[in-house]
């Protein structure tokens, strides 16, 4: 099988991880896989060609329309068996271009609507909907999609055969980490220093490591230094994969203040590496791999109080962070591997290839995905739309 795995750009984060995870799957199988990038090239476009794959960047050009661009990513995509779309809206405004015989899936990895109407979009030209967490197939649901053209596929990780944690360390102060956008509307990075104030005024001692970068960084490391954490904080800001792998192995404990998420890699990662998870409970999301007080601890949005108070009760009870994090890495094995993430995929795009009848394709364009003037070069899109306005043109 030819396999084309298609996105906006193949920048640093979650789904990029898992494309690569998934990509790895296929390939060992012994298929041809392809990355596809659509809009820009992306900050690991590079190391995912180091690592042997092929990416084809067909990227807008200013002057011509999107219309015209579509166009040119069904010509590319037109020689595969099957597609996988992450989020790339003009690559599925032109699934009525594609041969019949190819197979497509769109992946919703979060209920934002912007990424609902996007996976959902010209629906009748694909085969399947992936939903990556029962909160994204709930959003699918509620935007309209039958409920058996959605297939609920966890997101999985690689998982070490043994415990991570197994060895008994000596006592020392406990080590969390935060890895992920420094961005709070989606994140809530800025609940972090209340977090680690909290517990600093309660006389626990811990080092934080913060993994990433974003627009929220330079207030983020404000707000550490007004709680005066600055020596118990490193802000590593965006760093390779493997060191941030690196860092996660080290941790004790995972926090994710986050206020929406689809079903985050890093959350894998850690309950994969035994790092015990404190985060935000959002339903069919985080709730879905965190099992509260089981293998790892679940709190309200903004309940900085609730955070801090799990990471002390571990921290006072060291045998029942280990516990925590034996059940934490038991989860990752049992129910959220990349094998089994993409054994899941395996099946389903063989099973449409294999037993779907040819459809007839439209073979036209879904202009509903391209936004307004897609007929016009892409360099005078703005000033058209300044004039309409102006004009009071719709």
């Amino acid at each position: 099988m030819r396999l084309a795995l298609v996105t906006y750009a193949l920048n640093v984060g979650g789904v990029e991880t898992f494309l690569r995870h998934l990509a790895d799957f296929f390939t060992n199988r012994g298929d041809v896989v392809e990355f596809v990038e659509t809009h820009a090239a992306g900050v690991w476009s590079r190391s995912f060609s180091t690592a042997g794959y092929t990416v084809r960047q067909v990227l807008p050009r200013r002057s011509r329309s999107r219309l015209h661009h579509v166009r040119r990513i069904a010509a590319a995509l037109g020689g595969f068996d099957a597609i996988v779309l992450n989020d790339a809206p003009w690559a599925q405004a032109g699934l009525g271009l594609l041969p019949p015989r190819t197979a497509t899936i769109p992946i919703l990895h979060l209920a934002l609507l912007s990424m609902v109407r996007n996976a959902a979009g010209n629906g009748g030209e694909w085969d399947v909907m992936a939903a990556v967490s029962p909160a994204t197939r709930a959003a699918a649901l509620d935007a309209g999609v039958p409920a058996e053209r959605v297939r609920c596929i966890p997101n999985g990780v690689p998982v070490p055969a043994v415990w991570p944690k197994g060895r008994e360390r000596a006592a020392s102060a406990l080590r969390a980490i935060y890895v992920g956008s420094l961005d709070d509307a989606q994140k809530g990075v800025l609940l972090l220093p209340a977090i680690f104030g909290q517990l600093r005024d309660a006389g626990r001692t811990l080092h934080v490591d913060v993994v990433g970068d974003g627009p929220d960084r330079a207030a983020l490391a404000a707000a550490f230094e007004r709680e005066k954490l600055g020596a118990s904080v490193t802000l590593h800001g965006a760093v390779p994969h493997e060191r941030t792998q690196a860092l996660l192995a080290q941790a004790d404990v995972l926090l994710m203040p986050s206020r929406f998420e689809g079903l985050p890699l890093v959350l894998l990662e850690a309950v994969a590496c035994g790092v015990v998870p404190v985060a935000t409970r959002i339903p069919g999301s985080t709730d879905f791999v965190v099992d509260n007080g089981v293998n790892g601890y679940l709190a309200a949005p903004g309940d900085a109080a609730g955070f801090a108070r799990a990471i002390a009760e571990m921290d006072a009870d060291r045998a029942c962070l280990r516990a925590l994090s034996l059940r934490a890495w038991e989860t990752a094995r049992d129910r959220f591997t990349s094998r089994a993430n993409g054994q899941a995929y395996a099946e389903l795009l063989d099973g449409i290839i294999g037993s779907r009848p040819q459809r007839r394709r439209s073979g036209e364009v879904d202009r509903s995905l391209l936004g307004d003037w897609p007929g016009l070069p892409l360099a005078l899109v703005r000033p058209v739309r300044k004039v309409a306005r102006m004009l009071g043109t719709p």
